[in-house]
């Protein structure tokens, strides 16, 4: 902002942040879900997230010092590829498969997922986006079978509608 390259905070792109004037954390990592069961199962695993970074902090407990260009190649591993790429692991600094790495999260958030009491609900629905794909493969296959942007948009406006 000092230099002018953004006029204020706002305007500033990030993954996450704690906003000035709200006490919460806010996190835009994620593509917006189509489907309603997606956006409860991240916005589960994000709450979960949360509290668990947070109560390893009041602990004063270490955490992985990650590297800028991991987190940068990682973040694009995973808007290229989907649930089918090799992340990133931070701690490893190997790439493993995406399911793998999703497991290693979800056992991580468990703790908070269960005091929360969201550890059936949640880890069921992010098994089943493993099984069944998320919105960007559905999303592919039906521009796969058409090769029509508008077949996707379809797609798209009848999940909303459906309220899946």
């Amino acid at each position: 902002m000092a230099n002018g390259a953004a006029a204020d905070p706002t305007k500033i792109y990030w993954d996450a942040r704690l906003p000035e004037k709200v006490e919460t954390v806010e996190i835009r990592v994620m593509d917006v879900c189509s489907r309603i069961d997606e956006a409860v199962a991240m916005a589960g695993l994000a709450r979960a997230l949360v509290r668990t970074c947070y109560e390893q902090a009041e602990r004063e407990e270490p955490y992985p010092k990650t590297r800028p260009e991991l987190l940068r190649a990682a973040h694009w591993l995973a808007s290229r590829d989907g649930l089918d790429a090799k992340l990133v692991d931070m701690e490893s600094e190997h790439a493993v498969p995406a399911r793998e790495t999703i497991e290693k999260l979800l056992a991580f958030a468990r703790p908070a997922l269960e005091e929360a009491g969201d550890w059936e609900e949640v880890s069921t629905l992010v098994r089943e986006t493993l099984q069944w794909g998320n919105g960007a493969d559905r999303q592919r296959r039906v521009y796969e079978q058409a090769g029509r942007l508008e077949d996707v948009v379809d797609m798209l406006i009848e999940e909303t509608a459906l309220g899946f």
